[in-house]
């Protein structure tokens, strides 16, 4: 009776072995979609000489994932939203500029354009959002506290769906999630 439970007890082990490795093996293969983002910003601030105001700048730092071969970058809007300058630093440490197509600041989306294409790149597969339930494993991969290509994981555990606001032009999706999401991370893709 000791055999079988040692057995089970292992397979056990070693399917959460295989998980591990199969996971190891998704980041590998997806990390290189994910890029850093990094942007300069310019505002006015109050100060105490004559004309009141100095311009101050600012930096700030978020994620995005690569989506199409075009050089289209899907972020958050509160990444780029005030951004005069965008950099786009890409898993060969190269850096790219690139410039804002679209924002939805209501549903904190954004999408950025490069002015030209890396050397090397890899462009994520987007799926549709009815493919994703809850209970599933998901990774989320980023740049949090400026740790670029950080890996966090977790389960879908909750899902919104909005049927519509006060304007009615567009609908929204939210998911829940215990992998933890930083400083760094926002724009950043979720992987299943």
């Amino acid at each position: 009776m000791k055999r079988i439970y040692s057995l089970v007890a292992l397979l056990v082990i070693m399917s959460g072995m295989l998980n591990a490795q199969d996971f190891s093996a998704l980041y590998k293969n997806l990390s290189p979609s994910v890029v850093t983002i990094m942007v300069k910003e310019h505002h006015a601030q109050a100060s105490h000489s004559a004309s009141g105001v100095n311009m101050v700048s600012t930096e700030g730092l978020g994620s995005g994932v690569l989506i199409s071969d075009k050089g289209d970058i899907w972020t958050a809007a509160h990444v780029v939203l005030l951004a005069e300058e965008v950099i786009v630093n890409f898993q060969s440490g190269e850096k790219v500029p690139a410039k804002v197509i679209t924002t939805n600041a209501t549903a904190d989306v954004a999408l950025i354009r490069l002015l030209w294409m890396p050397k090397e790149y890899k462009v994520a597969k987007v799926i549709p959002s009815t493919n994703v339930n809850i209970g599933d494993k998901i990774f989320i991969v980023g740049a949090p506290f400026g740790l670029e290509r950080s890996l966090s994981v977790g389960y879908i555990s909750g899902r919104i769906k909005e049927k519509g606001n006060k304007y009615a032009f567009s609908k929204s999706e939210y998911f829940q999630t215990d992998a933890s999401i930083n400083h760094g991370n926002s724009g950043g893709p979720m992987f299943n």
